[in-house]
Parts: structure tokens; sequence; C-alpha cells
């Protein structure tokens, strides 16, 4: 067993629950039907309250689990470590809205040697370009100049 929900957690506790599962030998089991009613609320909902710790602590996770990977087998988890990148590597764009010299460091940290962001729903095709010739901070920094702002979420 993997000693349950932990309730000491301000959020990101199913992902934890599930790291926890998987770093005890068990078995996680995704199934493609959504069985799951997330309510919204107005207020006072995790997701709503403090979203830069929120940010922080789904960066934490992931590196934990990144990092697990690393010590286990890094050749067998390859696939597994790449995808972490990306998850990281989207969590620290967020984060650069609030500090991008954390975010920064952190990305120099966290993300390893050689990575390039993958174009998707939230990595275009442009700011690939901007990366590969720039880098992480620099890509941030056009990004920022473009947009007026040093915040582009106001």
């Amino acid at each position: 067993a993997a000693g349950g929900w932990d309730e000491e957690l301000a959020s990101s506790q199913d992902y934890e629950l599930l790291f926890r599962m998987l770093k005890r030998g068990h078995r996680v089991a995704w199934d493609r039907h959504v069985a799951t009613r997330v309510l919204k609320r107005a207020s006072g909902s995790i997701s709503r309250t403090d979203e830069r710790a929120n940010w922080e602590r789904y960066v934490d996770l992931r590196k934990a689990m990144k990092d697990h990977l690393l010590a286990q087998d890094p050749a067998a988890h390859a696939d597994e470590i790449a995808a972490i990148d990306q998850y990281l590597f989207m969590a620290l764009r967020i984060l650069a809205t609030y500090d991008l010299d954390a975010a920064v460091a952190e990305f120099r940290r966290s993300i390893s040697p050689g990575f390039v962001p993958q174009v998707g729903r939230a990595i275009t095709e442009r700011y690939v370009l901007l990366y590969n010739l720039l880098g992480f901070a620099g890509a941030e920094k056009a990004l920022r100049l473009r947009k007026g702002s040093s915040h582009p979420a106001s």
C-alpha cells in the first residue's frame, strides 16, 4: 500500500499518491473512461488559490518523479524522462510569468541538456524557433518585449 492520500499537501495530492505507488513497485492503470466529475467553484478552490505556489509544487513533484526515474534506469525510462521534461518546461514557462529569473534558474537545474520543446497546443513553432536561437531565458524575454509587458498574464 502507498499509505493513502496525503491531506497535508496543499495541491497535487492525486499525482503525489500515484507517484508513491509507483515508487513502491505498484502499477498504475489509466482508465480511458472518465469517471471523475470536477466541480469548479467561484472561490476557495485549490487551483485558484496561490497559483504560483501550486505551480511550484507541480514542478517539485515532477522533478522528484524525474529524479526517481534517473536513479532507477535512465535508459529504460528515456521516453518518460523526456515527457517529464516537456511538462516541466511548460510549467516553467508559466512560472516565468511570475519570476523569470527563478524560472530560468529552475530550468537550468531541472531540464535535461539538449532539450528542445515540442510544438503542441501550448508551444508554437515560432516559440521553438525563438528557443533554438535564444534559449529559454532569451525566448521568454523576447515574448515579453513583443507583448510590452513583464507579465504576459496581465
